[in-house]
């Protein structure tokens, strides 16, 4: 992939889970499927955590968060066709990724490309395992479901199999707003999240769940990202637009 010079306070390399607010490390670049883009596209100096999906590799530690900042997939299938580049695939019976990155969240972003293959009773695509828990997933209508700190949002239509969707959740003061392919589906009045100590994608992991990582998604996932900010209507369009989201 082409080599693009490292800029500081963007995070773009397409192969980690990143944690933005500095220059790449030492010795690597960023490849070519940067997330947003360095010129257009929404900058990523905000994303706190940025998982491509593009290869095996999951770092956080390069930031100074420490290894427990890092992604652990279990049981996922790397390398398949994903939206941009490669993606993950999980087989809706206990494949999930989890990552502990201890950060605070009041304002927040959370992005991701899902294409998925059937639905079950609920198909996760984020947990948050906050001071108050955060819910995305698939409903077995295949409509798009939010609860927990951002209220609840269920979107009206369903969303086809076997096509990937660009789900995106954000969450301005009071106000938290679901995005389907660029379009918002719904808004309701939030509360604060606070500390996001534990983060799953692909099933639920939260306090509720227990010891047990329940709700698998059977599909495919591609550029998983959360950002402590509310992204614009007009960026949540953009990252649609663009294929990049």
């Amino acid at each position: 992939s082409a080599s693009i010079p490292a800029v500081t306070g963007y995070r773009v390399q397409s192969s980690d889970f990143a944690f933005a607010n500095s220059s790449l490390p030492t010795g690597r670049t960023a490849d070519s499927d940067t997330y947003g883009a360095l010129t257009g596209g929404v900058d990523m100096v905000n994303a706190n955590l940025y998982l491509s999906m593009n290869t095996t590799h999951q770092y956080g530690s390069p930031d100074g968060l420490g290894a427990t900042a890092d992604g652990t997939g279990s049981g996922t299938t790397t390398g398949v066709t994903g939206k941009l580049g490669n993606a993950w695939d999980f087989d809706g019976s206990n494949d999930y990724v989890t990552s502990t990155p201890n950060v605070a969240l009041s304002d927040y972003t959370l992005s991701a490309w899902v294409n998925a293959d059937s639905y079950s009773s609920l198909s996760y695509v984020f947990n948050l395992d906050a001071t108050t828990n955060q819910h995305m997933y698939l409903h077995s209508t295949g409509k798009l479901k939010v609860e927990g700190a951002s209220g609840t949002i269920l979107q009206a239509t369903a969303n086809s199999l076997n096509t990937w969707h660009h789900y995106v959740l954000t969450n301005s003061g009071s106000t938290s707003t679901l995005y389907v392919d660029g379009s918002s589906v719904g808004t309701a009045t939030s509360s604060s999240i606070g500390t996001l100590s534990d983060l799953y994608l692909g099933g639920d992991g939260s306090s509720y769940a227990g010891a047990t990582i329940l709700y698998h998604l059977d599909g495919t996932m591609d550029q998983a990202v959360v950002w402590d900010r509310a992204l614009s209507a007009s960026e949540v369009t953009t990252l649609y637009n663009s294929g990049n989201g």
